[in-house]
């Protein structure tokens, strides 16, 4: 019983003396289209992740509402997780595929026509990461332009 309250100790100290920063999704970096006709629309999302702490840790699925010059499109999500190194700051694709059964056609003409110019996009969700079996959510909310394309 000694032996767990001593551990127990020392696990709290070393947690308390590593600062964990969280991560951030700093930039939409662009959306590189699969699809986009009156059935429905599928690419991937570009999405810059920062990592400021010293350690890496793995991304594991996640997702984000998007919506497109005011269309919302739906979720996009990270289909499979990937790990991200320490320091650094990545571009990872998230996926989004969605039909237009929820949306009206004057959304679909917008997004149809809108195509060449830029538009804001923007993302909310959490950005799910982890290391030793424990996960941590962190909030995104980013507002960009970007062109589909």
């Amino acid at each position: 019983m000694k032996k767990i309250a001593v551990v127990l100790a020392l696990l709290s100290l070393f947690l308390n003396a590593c600062h964990i920063q969280s991560l951030s999704c700093t930039a939409i970096k662009g959306f590189k289209l699969d699809q986009l006709n009156k059935e429905g629309l599928a690419g991937d999302l570009l999405v810059t992740v920062k990592n400021p702490n010293a350690f890496g840790f793995t991304l594991h699925r996640s997702s984000f509402n998007v919506t497109y010059g005011g269309v919302k499109l739906g979720q996009a999500s990270l289909k499979k997780s990937v790990h991200i190194k320490g320091k650094s700051e990545d571009v990872y694709g998230f996926h989004i595929a969605t039909d237009f059964t929820d949306i009206g056609l004057t959304e679909v003409m917008k997004l149809l026509t809108g195509g060449t110019r830029k538009n804001q996009i923007e993302i909310n969700g959490k950005l799910y990461a982890g290391k030793f079996g424990l996960r941590k959510g962190f909030a995104v909310d980013l507002k960009d332009y970007i062109r589909l394309n």
